[in-house]
């Protein structure tokens, strides 16, 4: 079996070195890994925002009600009067929930909870149906989107009141990899503005690369390919895989939860700003942050597949010059990958090399909140 491991690894570094030759050579010409929405930060609540611009039949998209009909065909199977729509973000109802897209039509409601990176929350989409029956009287639709159509938590909706509201066609759960999809490929074929169709196309690629860390040309479909004739093999793979990923994940937690409880001893110039591991983007992340004057910066540790890397994280509202004096000084280890020898990173010893490698970095910015000071005292910047 190890040597059907060993061969099925070979191969497919085999297919992944010669998609990145091909890469190489075309790639001045083909630009594969260019997309504009590299350049800005889109998180679950600006996908839902480029979700509701798309449908609105007002919005400068220019395509009237096109769009909006594609979506309740293939998802509602409602005829819709686009005179009557309204649309809403991020609505915020009772329990101070908020429904990331809400429309309203003909006098029936479609909401759209879209959770791509975060977690369900303790009776989340139970809330949701509560409210949108109440305002609909029973006339409603919730999507619950999610990248692999995945069921909800449990502890969001339980399952009798779930598999009531699936029958009772209130209820749908539908995904990014096949659903949104193929509505997005729809809008593009049927979109008459070049530069529209241009931003569905980098927007579908984008969904695709981020969420399900597409490569370019064919070569997820070979790896495909090869691994539904290696299934074991693979199986194993995946299961050694994941129980690696599971170690680094309690890692993070464990450390954590001991800088958590840990008095730093700072200056009282310096605020704390601390909270819990989270996940964020397939990730998951712990930080804490923190701050002097104006001047926030975040240090903690964040799980990469299964590499665990140390991170800062400047605030975004924080001075120019101070961010360009931190950057520009590199003392802080920005995505410095920690212990690559993945045998050693998950026994309990490693905890204290983290620990000290995080107060590490809290002493090293530190010297920068205090250094900045003095530079700016010295160039007369402040009294």
């Amino acid at each position: 079996m190890n040597e059907k491991i060993n061969e099925l690894l070979r191969e497919v570094r085999a297919k992944i070195n010669s998609h990145e030759e091909f890469k190489a050579m075309y790639n001045s010409q083909l630009a594969f890994d260019f997309n504009i929405f590299n350049f800005f930060k889109v998180g679950e609540n600006k996908v839902s925002e480029i979700l509701a611009f798309i449908l609105n039949p007002k919005e400068s998209h220019g395509q009237g009600d096109r769009f909006l009909t594609l979506f309740f065909e293939q998802f509602v199977g409602d005829d819709i009067k686009t005179d009557s729509i309204d649309i809403v973000c991020e609505k915020v109802i009772e329990n101070d929930r908020r429904i990331d897209l809400l429309i309203k039509y003909d006098n029936k409601f479609l909401a759209i909870e879209n959770k791509i990176w975060a977690d369900d929350q303790k009776n989340q989409l139970l809330d949701y149906a509560t409210y949108l029956d109440k305002i609909s009287s029973g006339k409603y639709l919730l999507l619950y989107l999610n990248p692999y159509c995945k069921e909800p938590n449990k502890k969001s909706i339980n399952k009798s009141k779930k598999e009531e509201l699936i029958d009772a066609g209130k209820l749908k759960i539908i995904s990014y990899e096949n659903d949104i999809n193929s509505f997005l490929k729809s809008c593009i074929s049927q979109c008459e503005a070049e530069n529209v169709r241009f931003f569905l196309k980098e927007f579908t690629s984008y969904i695709n690369k981020t969420i399900y860390r597409h490569k370019t040309l064919n070569m997820s479909e070979n790896i495909k390919n090869l691994i539904s004739s290696n299934t074991k093999e693979a199986e194993l793979i995946v299961q050694s895989y994941n129980s690696i990923m599971g170690d680094i994940i309690h890692k993070i937690d464990k450390v954590g939860k001991s800088l958590l409880e840990r008095d730093f001893k700072l200056p009282d110039s310096i605020k704390v700003y601390k909270g819990k591991p989270f996940n964020y983007e397939g990730k998951r992340v712990f930080k804490i942050g923190f701050q002097k004057g104006k001047n926030k910066v975040y240090i903690g540790f964040l799980q990469n597949g299964i590499e665990l890397q140390s991170h800062f994280h400047i605030h975004e509202k924080n001075e120019i010059a101070f961010n360009a004096f931190l950057i520009e000084g590199e003392k802080l280890k920005d995505r410095f990958t920690l212990n690559r020898n993945q045998e050693n990173l998950i026994i309990d010893n490693t905890e204290p090399e983290l620990i000290k490698h995080f107060l590490i970095q809290l002493s090293a910015l530190e010297s920068v909140f205090e250094d900045f000071q003095s530079k700016v005292i010295l160039d007369g910047s402040i009294p």
